[in-house]
């Protein structure tokens, strides 16, 4: 009875002529190169996922800064233009409510461009940001002029 070759394996000729049978399969070094290579490809997407969680973070806490900060500047528009004035940096909450634990710092700059204008800043700083986020605007003081 002859033996059938095994399924991908090829026949060649030994040193003395004799025909041996090449059996299929990988190598140890194949094997290895093939591990090196998925493991730089599973540290790769692990370090892109990192990434994409920290930025998700930031973007988040400068979401909820610019939130606060709008929120924050209409509520200085609805006071009397003349009574505003400087504020000192604030910790707040996600609300933009005063609390000494708070996760964001906010402050406010009031500066006279005109006699009748003026300019407010209200920044807002977080843990996660590098920059503040900072709103802008111009506030019209009607009316007659107080003294102050």
């Amino acid at each position: 009875m002859s033996q059938r070759p095994l399924p991908g394996a090829r026949r060649m000729r030994g040193p003395r002529g004799l025909v041996a049978r090449a059996r299929a399969g990988f190598s140890l070094i194949s094997i290895m190169v093939a591990i090196v290579l998925l493991g730089t490809g599973a540290m790769a997407i692990a370090a892109a996922n990192a990434a994409s969680v920290r930025a998700q973070a930031s973007a988040a806490a400068k979401t909820t800064s610019l939130a606060s900060a709008r929120a924050y500047l209409e509520e200085v528009r609805s006071r009397d233009p003349w009574t505003l004035d400087n504020e000192t940096a604030t910790s707040v909450n996600e609300d933009g409510r005063p609390d000494p634990d708070g996760a964001y710092t906010r402050s406010m700059t009031v500066t006279q461009v005109r006699t009748n204008l003026i300019k407010v800043d209200v920044a807002v700083s977080g843990r996660r940001m590098p920059v503040p986020i900072k709103v802008t605007t111009h506030i019209y003081r009607g009316g007659t002029i107080h003294q102050q």
